[in-house]
């Protein structure tokens, strides 16, 4: 269940690296949506204290650096209040293979990061996480 009680506004950015955070940062605010950034340690505790509609993490170097994090986000983390959508930025480009492994992010970019290819994921991801909402 995407999207219930989450706010579909923002989005939260996982990356221990500082500047990629603030490029996907601004790359995200492009897209009409609100940002904050953590890093890694934090990100748990700060998506329980927000709930954003969106989470995007960083894989760092080896694609590895948000495992911990993503299984949390798609088991206990998100019991309640469903679960976010989930945009993975990988260090290249993953084969079938490697994204089979990864497992469910909702969409994969790989870097460098760029507006042309994260801004439309960003967009696409949002407008799946708004048709998921519930309506009042």
């Amino acid at each position: 269940m995407m999207g219930h009680g989450l706010d579909g506004t923002l989005v939260q950015i996982v990356s221990s690296a500082h500047v990629n955070a603030l490029v996907v940062s601004r790359i995200v605010e492009r897209c009409g949506l609100k940002a904050f950034s953590t890093g890694v340690s934090d990100a748990l505790t700060r998506y329980r204290e927000r709930l954003p509609g969106m989470v995007i993490l960083d894989g760092g170097a080896t694609n590895r650096e948000c495992d911990d994090l993503l299984d949390a986000l798609l088991t206990s983390a998100c019991a309640l209040k469903g679960r976010p959508g989930i945009l993975f930025v990988a260090s290249r480009h993953l084969s079938e293979d490697e994204e089979a492994e990864l497992g469910p992010p909702d969409a994969v970019v790989a870097k460098p990061i760029m507006p042309e290819s994260l801004q439309p994921a960003i967009r696409h991801l949002a407008g799946r996480i708004a048709q998921a909402a519930p309506r009042s």
